[in-house]
């Protein structure tokens, strides 16, 4: 399976019936946090990160949260930290990471 956004080979975690695509293509939200920008998590829901953003689908809808504030980038678990902006009825439509952030930029404008 290729990645979406930049086409290069997905890795494949977990069991034959439950498995989890995550691309080795890697982000940068702070020079700590680093992470692939493209994750399918138990075929029902697909993640982009494209710093600022974290988007994600699930059930025909778009989550789209930004990246917190660099001195609080880090949960009690180590997971980075994202306030919700958006939610939109529809799936983004995929084109490059640039356009895709600058279509948010304009959508959280216009909200």
């Amino acid at each position: 399976m290729k990645c979406p956004l930049c086409k290069r080979t997905l890795f494949e975690y977990g069991s034959v019936d439950n498995l989890d695509y995550v691309c080795p293509t890697r982000v940068n939200f702070t020079d700590k946090l680093t992470t692939s920008h493209y994750e399918k998590r138990h075929q029902e829901s697909v993640t982009w990160f494209m710093p600022p953003y974290h988007i994600s689908f699930k059930n025909g809808k778009t989550i789209i949260s930004k990246f917190r504030a660099a001195n609080s980038f880090v949960s009690s678990i180590g997971a980075p930290r994202f306030d919700h902006v958006l939610t939109l009825d529809i799936e983004l439509q995929l084109d490059s990471p640039d356009k895709i952030v600058q279509r948010i930029n304009n959508l959280i404008i216009l909200s």
